[in-house]
């Protein structure tokens, strides 16, 4: 009988041992799962504050370029003028070419500048090394194509075209047709 009761009571010990083994690894995996949930809701806050942020960042951005503002500092820091009739030039008699810088206007490059920190005890360095320079390229001349021809107007025989074409004619005749 003694034999039977440590047979039964092996089981049960065995039994009661396994419960306890996975009751603290349940509770272990809660613990962890808990704590995984406090660092997404921390991620989440920071995320929701994030976007916040970015919102008032875009309403102050839509805020600075308002144009009626970009019009009042413009006005206020900028040396403008508005332009005058006799400066209005058709497009054709435009020279592209005078705002080409000449090949001589170009500066040349200039040489490369290489800072290092100075070394506490001089290297032996072989003389051949000293005296050598880097060969630089010229700056390439810049030319432009002829500007294109723009297309006509299509005539729609409506009287303010007409109005605006004769107040062009007159302001170019005006200013001798040069510029």
């Amino acid at each position: 009988m003694t034999q039977y009761l440590s047979r039964y009571m092996s089981r049960y010990l065995v039994l009661l041992a396994l419960l306890i083994i996975s009751g603290a690894a349940l509770f272990r995996t809660s613990q962890n799962v808990q704590i995984a949930e406090d660092k997404l809701s921390k991620i989440e806050y920071k995320l929701e504050h994030e976007r916040e942020r970015l919102a008032v960042l875009e309403a102050e951005w839509a805020y600075l370029n308002t144009p009626y503002r970009l019009e009042m500092l413009a006005q206020e820091y900028l040396d403008l003028d508005t332009g005058a009739p006799e400066n209005i030039v058709p497009y054709h008699d435009v020279d592209f070419k005078s705002f080409a810088p000449a090949a001589e206007d170009i500066p040349p490059a200039p040489s490369p500048v290489v800072f290092m920190p100075r070394p506490k005890s001089k290297p032996a360095v072989p003389s051949t090394l000293r005296t050598r320079s880097i060969p630089m390229k010229a700056a390439p001349v810049v030319t432009q194509s002829p500007a294109p021809k723009m297309p006509e107007p299509p005539s729609t025989g409506d009287t303010q075209s007409r109005e605006l074409d004769g107040l062009l004619n007159r302001l170019t005749k005006s200013n001798g047709g040069t510029n």
